[in-house]
């Protein structure tokens, strides 16, 4: 609504068939089936073993822009990626092997 109020038009006849194909994908794969597999795992995983997606996706999603798009990897993003999954195995295997998560606790 805001892009309209400033001035911008919506054109169409631009779109071609490859974007609207991104688009169905993302709005099946991206957001129909990613929020179903969340709300699944809400249900069935502990929280702090859900919550850690917020800090794995932006990996993947360098990994596969380097891997799909020949994107640059540089010897910091590979520093920080291996921090990041580390410390996801990290809350992983602490709350498994740990005491149970607040919410376990019965």
């Amino acid at each position: 609504m805001i892009g309209f109020a400033a001035g911008e038009t919506l054109d169409v006849g631009s779109w071609s068939g490859r974007s609207l194909g991104g688009f169905v994908y993302l709005v099946t794969a991206g957001s129909l089936l990613a929020f179903t597999a969340y709300a699944w795992l809400l249900h069935n995983a502990p929280i702090s073993t859900v919550a850690t997606y917020a800090f794995v996706n932006p990996v993947v999603a360098v990994l596969l822009g380097w891997w799909l798009l020949s994107e640059e990897l540089t010897a910091a993003m590979l520093v920080g990626a291996v921090a990041i999954v580390a410390s996801v195995a990290l809350v992983v295997r602490t709350e498994r092997y740990g005491e149970p998560a607040p919410e376990e606790v019965h």
